[in-house]
């Protein structure tokens, strides 16, 4: 498998993301060109991740003041 390096701007989202939803990050991409960060989470954590409401996802999008996006990872 092949061994994923994050920039330390990622894994700073990446800490923020996870410390205000409680969700398991496995990756993130940062999207300058539209303003936005794609955290991709294991299914199990994707309710935690969005919140009841969206209310995580309001939160975390204050905090980074960016757009983001949600998407699930299959383990295999």
């Amino acid at each position: 498998m092949p061994e994923i390096k994050l920039t330390p701007e990622e894994i700073r989202y990446i800490s923020l993301f996870q410390e205000v939803t409680r969700a398991n990050v496995k990756d993130c991409v940062i999207d300058n060109e539209n303003n936005r960060i794609i955290f991709l989470v294991e299914s199990k954590d994707m309710g935690v991740a969005i919140g009841k409401n969206g209310r995580n996802v309001l939160r975390a999008k204050l905090i980074l003041k960016r757009y983001m996006d949600i998407d699930n990872v299959v383990i295999v």
